[in-house]
């Protein structure tokens, strides 16, 4: 309404038949402008929109003085209506993900449940006789901390099956915020896994933490720490001063490298990759570490709850304790692509 009959003279230019220009006057009325036809006058003609304003508070200050407080009035009203929009919005789905979290609780206490219970209905595997020793294992995943759930399953299971092998599982989170727990777990521990582990800090600490651990196997981490990787006679010292593995097979890996210091350790990621399937290649006596690791990080590379299990099976039986138990099965192959169906 404050602009209702306000007309607005703006210069016009025009070409003229000489071909200098000359100004015209273009007149516009208003009759009634919306919020809607006001906001796109300022963005088509801006010009126009400041010489209508201009207008409006000449011909009337006391209807220009009362559009403004009535326009801040209208502005507060909508900043409160947005904000209360908000909130309601808000809340809307805080009680959603509320409900979505205790549908997900819901099946994931049903799947735990269900675990627990064919966990407990597992009876331990057969030894062959021999003296069972207590296994002391320290898992510390990095990048990979989405699995520590996945490891603890696998740790509950391992109990089950072999009672003599304790696996603790940890994130590379903890060392930040647990260091003391974990310390005290490797203090002891007969074997160190690793894997994904690239934070430096994280990586210095492990390295003097591993000093005394007899086996360690680290995957797929900072090559400072792959190089503590020893298992038997097998290792990745990068100082040389190991003996490592048989001459055949330092020559089988010196086909992955440069042969330069600096690339043994590329050379041995590189040969990680492909070793799995070059097993049974390998003569068995002489390269028995080597295969153990080989093999190890084949069932690690497939992933899953009975991969893992297996895995950890087989390193105690092979390297660490072995008391007759049966073989585990060979890994279980995980597919490289495929498709999940939601339900």
């Amino acid at each position: 309404a404050a602009f209702r009959d306000i007309t607005v003279a703006l210069p016009a230019e025009s070409a003229a038949a000489n071909g200098e220009e000359q100004q015209q006057q273009q007149t516009h009325t208003f009759s009634d402008l919306d919020d809607a036809a006001f906001a796109a006058l300022g963005r088509d003609n801006p010009k126009l929109l400041m010489a209508l304003l201009e207008a409006t508070q000449a011909a009337d200050k006391a209807a220009w003085t009362s559009f403004q407080s009535d326009l801040q009035t209208l502005k507060l009203k909508r900043q409160r209506l947005s904000g209360q929009l908000a909130d309601a919005r808000g809340v809307l789905d805080a009680a959603q993900r509320e409900a979505s979290k205790r549908q997900g609780l819901g099946a994931a206490s049903g799947a735990a449940a269900a675990f627990d219970a064919e966990t407990a209905r597992m009876a331990p595997l057969r030894t062959g006789g021999a003296p069972v020793r207590s296994v002391r294992i320290v898992l510390v995943c990095g990048f990979e901390s989405f699995n520590v759930a996945l490891y603890n399953a696998a740790a509950k299971r391992l109990a089950a099956l072999a009672p003599h092998i304790q696996l603790r599982v940890f994130s590379d989170r903890d060392i930040a915020t647990r260091r003391e727990a974990v310390a005290a777990a490797l203090a002891g521990a007969d074997c160190f896994f690793g894997s994904l582990l690239f934070d430096y800090d994280t990586v210095e600490w492990l390295r003097a933490q591993l000093v005394g651990v007899p086996v360690v196997l680290v995957f797929e981490s900072a090559l400072e720490l792959m190089g503590q990787t020893r298992i038997g006679s097998f290792t990745m010292d990068p100082s040389g001063k190991s003996k490592g593995p048989p001459p055949a097979v330092k020559k089988v890996l010196g086909l992955f490298g440069s042969g330069r210091e600096e690339d043994r350790l590329t050379g041995y990621l590189s040969f990680l990759k492909v070793g799995p399937q070059l097993l049974k290649f390998i003569p068995g006596r002489k390269a028995r570490d080597l295969k153990s690791w080989l093999t190890v990080y084949g069932y690690w590379n497939q992933g899953g709850l009975n991969n893992v299990v297996s895995m950890f099976l087989y390193l105690v039986e092979q390297q660490l304790a072995p008391a007759g138990l049966p073989p585990p099965p060979p890994p279980q192959e995980t597919p490289q692509t495929g498709c999940l169906h939601p339900a």
